[in-house]
């Protein structure tokens, strides 16, 4: 993985095997969760997505959780899945600041094979 000043508000690239992020995550700034399984920064909603709560240093940035996940996603042939901004989908082309999307049970047993996601 590589750093680098990527154009306009694109946040990541995967080419191969190999990912690239911008810098500063599009102006943003990333926010790099110290204790990325707990979520406690975020409030799940109904449909899976997860926002940041009111006040969090997460509300304004990009979680690079999030980001370097659907850049993994790439590397393994995962298209982009073009869904309005405020999908739960961790394909989806679009991240706005605050949000988290992790993949789905199902979705991981099926990239990786049954049992995976356990």
């Amino acid at each position: 993985m590589d750093l680098s000043d990527l154009h306009g508000r694109l946040l990541g690239i995967a080419s191969g095997d190999s990912i690239i992020l911008d810098r500063d995550a599009a102006g943003y700034g990333w926010f790099i969760d110290v204790t990325p399984l707990d979520d406690s920064e975020f409030t799940r909603r109904a449909d899976g997505s997860h926002r940041a709560n009111q006040g969090t240093p997460v509300q304004e940035r990009i979680d690079l959780l999030t980001a370097i996940t659907h850049e993994m996603g790439h590397v393994l042939g995962l298209a982009d899945v073009d869904k309005e901004e405020d999908s739960s989908e961790v394909m989806a082309s679009i991240l706005l600041p605050g949000r988290r999307r992790l993949p789905w049970a199902l979705a991981v047993d099926s990239a990786f094979g049954s049992g995976w996601s356990k």
